[in-house]
């Protein structure tokens, strides 16, 4: 064998061993890529829950009023669209705040007094706590609106995962990318031996 075809095997040879390093180093930058996205998702996932859980307990205290205010309601059996458990509410808390429950007690709900036993209120006290413990506040109203926005928040958040989640690359597709890649660069290499040489 005489000293051109041996450097025209080495040429050929460090041909080929840069084809398929370029083709193993696409195929590991996969990797990379991968886990630059898998942190993405797994940072969107830790952000997802905190928002979750501030928003819950934003709203916890409004929810936890609005159903004793609505089971209130519902026991009072007041079915006119005029009245809702919010109105209802609202007056039973301005006669609170007045310090009228003791005196219509003891006065003007004498025809409701036998009502309100039957479903737990053994005395003006009680109910007046009833009233005051439950009355939807402007920081209720305030909270609730902050949990609204963190969760619209999170809906935004969780569309960001799904997207990035969508530009992971799997297995087979990884696979797939390394042989495009060795093909491309091998059919390239052996056009540019050819126009060299």
């Amino acid at each position: 064998m005489d000293i051109t075809q041996k450097r025209t095997i080495v040429r050929e040879f460090l041909v080929f061993t840069a084809v398929l390093l370029l083709s193993v180093s696409t195929f590991l930058l996969t990797y990379v890529y991968n886990w630059y996205y898998n942190r993405k998702i797994h940072e969107l996932a830790l952000i997802s829950i905190s928002n979750k859980m501030t928003a819950d307990s934003l709203s916890n205290s409004y929810q936890k009023k609005e159903l004793k205010q609505n089971w209130f309601f519902g026991k009072l059996g007041i079915s006119t669209p005029l009245n809702t458990p919010e109105k209802v509410f609202k007056r039973l808390y301005a006669v609170s705040q007045a310090d009228s429950v003791e005196h219509k007690w003891n006065g003007n709900w004498k025809y409701m007094i036998p009502f309100l036993k039957s479903i737990g209120f053994d005395s003006d006290k009680s109910f007046k706590k009833f009233i005051d413990e439950n009355n939807i506040s402007n920081e209720d109203i305030s909270d609730l609106s902050r949990s609204v926005e963190l969760t619209k928040l999170n809906q935004e958040i969780v569309l960001e995962k799904n997207k990035a989640q969508k530009e992971i690359v799997s297995h087979e597709d990884k696979i797939k990318l390394f042989w495009r890649v060795f093909a491309s660069l091998f059919v390239f290499a052996f056009f540019i031996r050819f126009t060299l040489y």
